[in-house]
């Protein structure tokens, strides 16, 4: 299990807007000072676009989706 972080926004967010977004964070993952920190705090950087991203959440969500909806009906049953 991993846990990872992302960026979304609104549905209907215009592209322009996801795209300029997705570059400026690239950009800002990017810098010496961000890729130190990330170092330092043992994080790996990886820059997805925004159709890689929304498959990869996809992808988690199928996965764990299951031992979510499993762990909470057992709690339920108690």
């Amino acid at each position: 299990m991993t846990t990872w972080f992302g960026f979304a926004g609104p549905a209907g967010l215009a592209r322009t807007t996801t795209e300029r977004m997705n570059r400026e964070i690239g950009a800002a993952l990017g810098t010496k000072a961000v890729r130190d920190r990330f170092d330092a705090d043992g994080f790996e950087r990886a820059s997805m676009s925004p159709a890689e991203l929304t498959a990869f959440v996809q992808r988690e969500l199928a996965k764990w989706s299951p031992l979510a909806k499993k762990l909470t009906a057992a709690e339920a049953g108690k």
